[in-house]
């Protein structure tokens, strides 16, 4: 399904989310189970099709953010229900014409709006019939090597985002040594080097 917007969309934990036109919004529906994999594996088909269109590099943020130039260009969300899984898939493809500075003009560099959200209907799709593996999803994915807090219901973890573990988990080295998975968060901060 797609949208030209959305006006009483459902971020994440709930949240009011309303995408304006310009953009791509869509959601794909999935007979399976919700797992950590999945998401990342739908981050990636993204990364992999706003890199394809754009011909500019985008990189996972774990565990759902679409990063180009350093800036959110995109996310994933998953929900689960009854055996079915909806991801929900927002990609900024709208720029203000009076931008000027390259990091600010995301992906709808040179191509026309309505071209641009066709083309990446159309990567991501094409990349969701072969998802990727989770040594595509860590070579695609930004945040491991970096110093992080990572927040989630009833704790949190900072340190070192060391590794993603084969199901996806994100595993922080704490500055005493252990290492901790993180499977869901409420917030990942990259930390100050």
């Amino acid at each position: 399904v797609v949208a030209e917007r959305q006006t009483a969309g459902r971020g994440r934990l709930g949240r009011s989310w309303v995408s304006l036109e310009g953009g791509l919004w869509l959601s794909v529906v999935l007979r399976s189970e919700a797992r950590p994999l999945l998401s990342l594996q739908f981050g990636l088909a993204v990364c992999q099709a706003v890199e394809a269109v754009s011909g500019r590099p985008a990189r996972l943020k774990w565990p759902n953010d679409v990063m180009l130039a350093g800036r959110k260009a995109g996310g994933v969300l998953l929900e689960s229900r009854q055996g079915f899984v909806v991801a929900g898939i927002g990609v900024n493809a709208a720029v203000d014409p009076s931008e000027s500075e390259e990091e600010l003009r995301h992906i709808a560099t040179g191509v026309s709006r309505e071209d641009i959200r066709g083309d990446l209907l159309v990567a991501i799709l094409e990349r969701l019939e072969t998802p990727g593996t989770i040594r595509d999803i860590r070579s695609c994915c930004e945040t491991l090597g970096r110093s992080v807090r990572v927040t989630w219901e009833g704790g949190s973890a900072q340190g070192v985002a060391e590794a993603l573990d084969d199901q996806g988990g994100l595993q922080v080295r704490r500055a005493d040594g252990t290492l901790q998975t993180v499977w869901s968060c409420l917030k990942l901060e990259y930390l100050a080097e």
